[in-house]
């Protein structure tokens, strides 16, 4: 862990709080993939990349279980992402995803 928190240049309470958060979001994983594959009309899990499958879940988990996240920060920290670890391409599918969830959801209020 330290190798790591001097590559991120980060503390250890960062990187304990980040490994709570992943576990959170790994409890939920088979819920979030759920939305996700409702939301991905052309594309099945296994085709996304494993960043940009691991930035949705993320953003998912944070709109419906983070209640500090609203959910447009959570939208946006979702697109920011993928366009730092993964490609601008990519950015606009997890976009198209999160705004498909967002729409299925409020259509079930």
């Amino acid at each position: 862990m330290i190798l790591l928190m001097e590559q991120l240049k980060t503390t250890k309470k960062n990187m304990k709080e980040a490994e709570a958060r992943a576990q959170l979001v790994f409890a939920k994983k088979d819920l979030l993939d759920e939305k996700i594959a409702a939301a991905s009309l052309e594309y099945a899990l296994d085709r996304i990349s494993k960043v940009d499958l691991a930035i949705l879940r993320l953003a998912i988990y944070e709109i419906f279980f983070d209640d500090e996240i609203p959910e447009t920060v959570a939208l946006s920290e979702g697109i920011r992402l993928s366009r730092k670890f993964s490609s601008p391409e990519a950015a606009d599918f997890v976009q198209a995803i999160l705004n498909e969830v967002l729409k299925n959801n409020a259509a079930l209020v």
